[in-house]
C-alpha cells in the first residue's frame, strides 16, 4: 500500500468581520475560494476516495476549470458529461468553491481544523450579513443539523445521533463543523454522523415553531436562528411535522431554512463559508487589549510628568 504525503495547505485569509479601523484584531471570513480552496479540494476528495469509499454523496464541491477529478465528476452530476458546453457552466463563477451538502461540511472541517479554521455557523453567518462582509444573496451555506426527534424523515440518523447525544433538550441544532462522519451501510446515506470533542447540541425552540417572517434585528446570537417568527422582512422555513432530521442553511434570499430532507443533494449554488477559530480571535482580541492598557499607561505617565513639569516652572515663574 503507497502512503500519500499529505497535503500542504496554504495560508488562508478573509474579510475582516468589523470595521476597518480593527481589521487586524477581529475574525475574518470569506468563502472558500482561490489556491486555498483548490489545496483544500483537492485533499477532499482524497479523502472521499480513500476513507469514505467513493460515496457519491460526497461528490458535492466543484471548482471551475479545476483538473481534480472529484470535481470534474460532480459537474458531470451537475450539468451533464458535457458539462463545458452547457450555457450553465458558462456563468459559473471562476475560483470561487461551489456546492455544499450536510456531510461534505464536516470532512472540509476535519481538514482545516488543523489550521484554527472552521466553517461558519449560522450565528456567523448572520453576523456577516450585519456587516456585509460578504454577498450572501443568491447562495445557500450549510450551517448545522436540526434534530427534532428519533422519527422521519432520516430517522435511521436521527437515531444514530441521539444514541451519541441523548434525546433531552429537542429540538436541538448541532453545527456541522463540530461533526465528524463514518461509512455506514445502514444508512440511506451510506454515511452517518459521529460526534467528536468539538460537537454542540444548542437547544432552538424555534424549530418547532411553524414558518414564518422574522426580523434581522432579531436573531439569537448563539444559534444565529430568529428568537421569535412575528413579522419582519425575512423569513424562516420549518417542517409542518416537527419531527426528524433535517438541515439547518442560509438560503438565497437569505431565508432561515430548517426543513430541507436531503442531507446529500449538492447545487452549484451553494458556498462554503471559511471563518478563523473563535479562541485565535479571542486570542488576539485579549492582545490588542494588552497592547492599548499598555498604551493607556504610557500617555497617563506622559501627560502627568508634562504636567508636573509645568507646575515646577509656574512656581519658578512666581518667585
Amino acid at each position: 500500500m503507497i502512503t500519500k504525503t499529505k497535503t500542504e495547505l496554504p495560508e488562508f485569509t478573509g474579510v475582516v468581520l468589523m470595521p476597518p479601523e480593527y481589521k487586524n484584531v477581529f475574525p475574518q471570513a470569506d468563502f472558500l475560494k482561490g489556491s486555498f480552496g483548490e489545496a483544500v479540494l483537492g485533499e477532499f476528495y482524497e479523502q472521499v476516495a480513500s476513507k469514505y469509499n467513493d460515496n457519491d454523496n460526497l461528490y458535492a464541491l466543484a471548482l471551475k476549470d479545476s483538473p481534480i477529478e472529484g470535481s470534474i465528476k460532480t459537474f458531470q452530476k451537475w450539468f451533464g458529461k458535457n458539462f463545458q458546453k452547457n450555457s450553465s457552466y458558462q456563468h459559473v463563477p471562476d475560483g470561487v468553491v461551489l456546492g455544499s451538502n450536510d456531510f461534505a461540511v464536516p470532512v472540509i472541517n476535519e481538514i482545516i481544523r488543523e489550521k484554527g479554521l472552521r466553517t461558519a455557523t449560522h450565528a456567523d453567518l448572520e453576523n456577516i450579513l450585519r456587516l456585509q462582509a460578504l454577498n450572501l444573496e443568491g447562495t445557500y451555506e450549510d450551517t448545522a443539523l436540526a434534530l427534532r426527534s428519533a422519527g422521519e424523515p432520516n430517522s435511521y440518523v436521527a437515531q444514530d445521533l441521539i444514541k451519541q447525544i441523548g434525546e433531552t433538550n429537542l429540538p436541538c441544532m448541532i453545527p456541522l463543523h463540530g461533526l465528524g462522519i463514518r461509512v455506514d451501510t445502514g444508512s440511506l446515506y451510506g454515511l452517518a454522523f459521529d460526534r467528536t470533542d468539538y460537537t454542540q447540541k444548542i437547544h432552538a425552540p424555534i424549530l418547532n415553531h411553524n414558518s414564518g417572517n422574522f426580523s434581522s434585528q432579531d436573531i439569537d446570537e448563539e444559534t444565529g436562528l430568529p428568537k421569535k417568527l412575528e413579522g419582519g422582512k425575512r423569513y424562516m422555513y420549518n417542517r409542518s411535522d416537527k419531527s426528524g432530521l433535517v438541515r439547518v442553511f442560509l438560503n438565497w434570499g437569505l431565508v432561515a431554512g430548517a426543513g430541507e430532507e436531503r442531507l446529500g443533494n449538492s447545487y452549484d449554488n451553494g458556498r462554503v463559508v471559511i471563518v478563523n477559530g473563535a479562541v485565535g480571535a479571542q486570542k488576539i482580541l485579549e492582545q490588542h487589549v494588552a497592547q492599548l492598557q499598555a498604551e493607556k499607561e504610557r500617555q497617563i505617565t506622559e501627560i502627568e510628568s508634562r504636567f508636573q513639569d509645568s507646575m515646577r516652572y509656574l512656581k519658578m515663574g512666581q518667585k
